[in-house]
């Protein structure tokens, strides 16, 4: 009985290891989902900036041009 006690508490130390790592795993995949999140953000402000650059080089050519 007692040796089945001692089975029976590393088997259960075993499964929540097994859970800790479950747990590491999907946190390590949010930030992934998150790190993407950004990249894609950084992305579309970059993105945004040039339009707004490209706006501006042109609305300076025109100003030149009606000189």
């Amino acid at each position: 009985m007692l040796r089945l006690l001692r089975l029976l508490r590393l088997l259960s130390a075993e499964v929540a290891e097994v859970a800790e790592v479950a747990e590491v795993a999907e946190v390590a995949e949010v930030a992934e989902v998150a790190e993407v999140a950004e990249v894609a953000e950084v992305a579309e402000v970059a993105e945004v900036a040039e339009v707004a650059e490209v706006a501006e080089v042109a609305e300076v050519a025109e100003w030149l041009l009606s000189c």
